[in-house]
């Protein structure tokens, strides 16, 4: 029974380390989904800074028609970096996206695991439970039985006993009675 109990222990600690190593990953999971926010956050910052850039581009080459050619340096300037700028942030967000895409189907088969391993876990524990208390009820309606058919066999004995002795209290308390009333029957006159 000891046994058990500490099997029971040890099954719900092990239980209790899983689910807390479940919470751990999904942690990490809101981590990680912080960090992706904070950078989608920045490339809509550089997003609204570069459609800044493009209006001020536009003001430009309608405030300076005459300075044509130096426009168009400064415009093939301003798109080359408007190049590398979304280079960046398309490389940096297809790494950010397959780093968090690796990380949830990782975070996510922890978690099928664990689930899996706590489900199996506690369906043992409970066919372990309903197992012994079957022995247990079984044993003691055994016992139960047992000693229901012991009382009611003394029961029967103590009784049996009483009506011989109540008998035996009869017969002699009423032995002499009726042989006295036998006595005055016979010396009664017969008609």
């Amino acid at each position: 029974m000891i046994e058990r109990q500490r099997a029971t222990t040890e099954n719900m600690s092990l239980a209790t380390a899983r689910y807390s190593e479940l919470i751990q990953q999904a942690e990490r999971f809101s981590t990680i989904a912080a960090s992706l926010q904070a950078l989608l956050t920045a490339l809509e910052h550089q997003r609204e800074h570069l459609h800044g850039a493009l209006n001020h581009l536009g003001n430009l080459l309608t405030a300076a028609g005459d300075g044509l050619p130096r426009l168009e340096q400064k415009i093939t300037e301003l798109t080359r970096q408007i190049e590398v700028s979304v280079q960046n942030t398309t490389e940096r967000l297809a790494a950010a996206s397959k780093e968090l895409t690796r990380r949830v189907q990782e975070s996510h088969s922890e978690m099928q695991r664990l689930l899996t391993q706590s489900a199996t876990d506690v369906h043992k524990e409970v066919n372990s439970h309903v197992q012994q208390l079957s022995v247990q009820t079984r044993e003691q309606v055994v016992a139960l039985d047992r000693a229901l058919t012991e009382e009611l066999t003394k029961s029967i004995q103590t009784l049996g006993e009483h009506l011989t002795a109540l008998s035996r209290r009869f017969v002699a308390d009423y032995t002499p009675l009726t042989e006295r009333l036998r006595v005055l029957l016979d010396l009664a006159p017969a008609e």
